[in-house]
């Protein structure tokens, strides 16, 4: 298994748990990136930077994790020392 690659000092992972229906998923995207945009430019006032740990995926049309499965996957893949923060401003 790949090593993950470390993240820089003051950087955090954000992620996004979704629903397993997409169409939940789409409609309630715009909203979680407006709330993510917004967290972004909190923490970057405060001196961090945040590194989306998951892709927005096009073909999907939304940036959540959609199942365990892709859950496990990204997971795997993130620095385990490095800060992350999960954040939700939706309920499917």
């Amino acid at each position: 298994m790949k090593t993950p690659t470390r993240l820089k000092p003051r950087q955090a992972y954000l992620g996004a748990n979704g629903d397993l229906r997409t169409s939940a998923n789409q409609r309630c995207w715009p909203e979680q990136a407006k709330m993510e945009a917004l967290l972004g430019k909190s923490l970057q006032a405060e001196g961090w930077t945040v590194v989306r740990a998951h892709r927005y995926d096009e073909a999907k049309k939304h940036g959540f994790i959609d199942s365990q499965k892709l859950g496990m996957e990204i997971f795997r893949r993130l620095d385990p020392s490095a800060p992350l923060i999960v954040a939700e401003c939706v309920w499917q």
